[in-house]
């Protein structure tokens, strides 16, 4: 949705850059995760899970170190769509 905002914006005039999660801080942040969540479980095991006393869950798990960065990029890249969206509106307003 990032991208696609950009493209229209432009496709209509309109400078559309910045915002919290652009395509190269997805890109390292999806990298970095996938090998630390592979090399880290390479040490510890592909199956470990953290149980703490008094919870019936575990807390963490190797899967983590992936999906925790995955979770956060969508985040900041829904953020970083909407601010654009907005930056846009207010640009053709001005129009």
């Amino acid at each position: 949705m990032v991208s696609y905002t950009r493209a229209r914006a432009e496709g209509l005039g309109i400078e559309c850059k910045g915002g919290l999660m652009q395509r190269p801080e997805r890109i390292v942040t999806i990298g970095l995760s996938a090998l630390l969540c592979g090399i880290i479980s390479s040490f510890i095991g592909g199956d470990y899970k953290l149980f703490i006393s008094g919870i019936s869950i575990h807390v963490f798990e190797s899967i983590s170190i992936f999906t925790i960065p995955i979770t956060i990029v969508a985040v900041l890249s829904n953020i970083t769509a909407t601010k654009r969206l907005l930056d846009c509106k207010k640009a053709l307003e001005k129009l």
